[in-house]
């Protein structure tokens, strides 16, 4: 499952804003946590889609 631009719209502004130090944007956070609730695993087995696994490994 991933979280596509429309529903994402609905739940957009309960997150924070970003800083200039952010790499990751919410949505991307969003379906990388989902990937992994959904495939278990560590970070490390993340698809490189969801960018840098180590800003998402938890």
């Amino acid at each position: 499952m991933e979280l596509t631009e429309k529903p994402y719209r609905h739940i957009a502004p309960l997150f924070p804003k970003h800083r200039e130090n952010v790499t990751i944007d919410n949505r991307t956070l969003l379906n990388a946590l989902i990937y992994r609730c959904e495939n278990g695993g560590s970070g490390g087995n993340l698809p490189k889609t969801f960018g840098n696994w180590q800003v998402i490994s938890v």
